[in-house]
């Protein structure tokens, strides 16, 4: 990238996903350490017992180290390798975003350098921009950056997208739930806040990528709606089924499905689950019905 690499958007966004990185990493670090350093059995019991790190230490010194200790053993070293792994991709991303994943990738689509100056060309007057989570639409291309996820596609890649419900969220408060972290209302409001993806088909790759845009949905669709018209925009069963059969001969024979009673009057989309209800079975919903 070029010696003003460090204040582009790419570079930016990679930064930020590189210390989402870090961050992740260092919680799965936390985690293996506090299973192998805290004495949880000594908890609330006044005789103290050693952590399960130096358990293991006796056990082996002692001869005592059977299938169970070597099963935890080598998930410990694999948590372990894990956090460091993670460690390592982040503060390398953080260091040079040439060298993240992210950048790779656009070698898919041509040469990386030059998805990348094109794409800055473009970006200092995006036709859409959100903040949080990071949303950059230009008229060739779309970025997209949320926590540990990021994506840089051009838009003559896209061959279908459409909008989904993201449901991680309502596994990540079960699980905050249970062990107490959050109060059961506490659970219920984060599950009425759902996280809204944009599901992305590509040409290059011949795979869906889920991209978390959340309120920015609805104008990403309507951007694609109103000035993509090789992208095919909405879900149906139908479609998903010609993808999930062949990507190539959907990509081959991709042809925009009739959209007009999803949109409304003014040309608007009226809002992602009014637009389910209105839109017509082949392939005019914008977004798959929740059960």
């Amino acid at each position: 990238m070029s010696g003003t690499a460090h204040k582009s958007h790419f570079a930016a966004a990679v930064r930020r996903r590189s210390l989402s990185v870090i961050q992740f990493g260092a919680w799965i670090g936390a985690f293996i350490l506090a299973v192998l350093l805290v004495p949880w059995e000594a908890i609330g019991e006044k005789n103290g017992a050693p952590p399960l790190l130096l358990k293991g230490f006796a056990a082996l010194h002692e001869g005592r180290f059977g299938v169970g200790w070597w099963i935890f053993a080598a998930f410990a070293l694999t948590v372990a390798m894990m956090a460091l792994y993670t460690l390592l991709r982040g503060l390398t991303g953080l260091a040079d975003p040439r060298s993240s994943s992210i950048y790779r990738n656009l070698g898919a689509i041509g040469d990386p350098e030059t998805a990348v100056r094109l794409f800055e060309a473009e970006a200092a007057t995006p036709v859409f921009r959100q903040d949080k989570p990071r949303v950059v639409a230009t008229a060739n291309w779309l970025m997209v950056q949320d926590f540990v996820n990021m994506a840089l596609v051009p838009m003559d890649d896209i061959v279908w997208v459409h909008g989904a419900e993201d449901q991680s969220g309502d596994v990540v408060g079960g699980i905050f739930r249970v062990a107490g972290v959050i109060s059961a209302r506490q659970q219920r409001l984060n599950a009425l806040l759902k996280d809204m993806d944009l599901v992305v088909y590509r040409r290059s790759t011949k795979t869906s990528e889920k991209l978390t845009v959340n309120s920015a949905i609805n104008p990403l669709l309507t951007l694609f709606l109103t000035s993509h018209p090789q992208v095919i925009v909405g879900h149906s069963k139908a479609l998903e089924d010609q993808w999930n059969k062949s990507p190539d001969d959907f990509i081959a024979n991709a042809a925009r499905p009739e959209t007009a009673d999803a949109v409304a009057p003014s040309g608007n989309i009226t809002g992602i689950f009014d637009v389910v209800e209105q839109a017509m079975d082949l392939g005019g919903n914008l977004a798959p019905k929740s059960d």
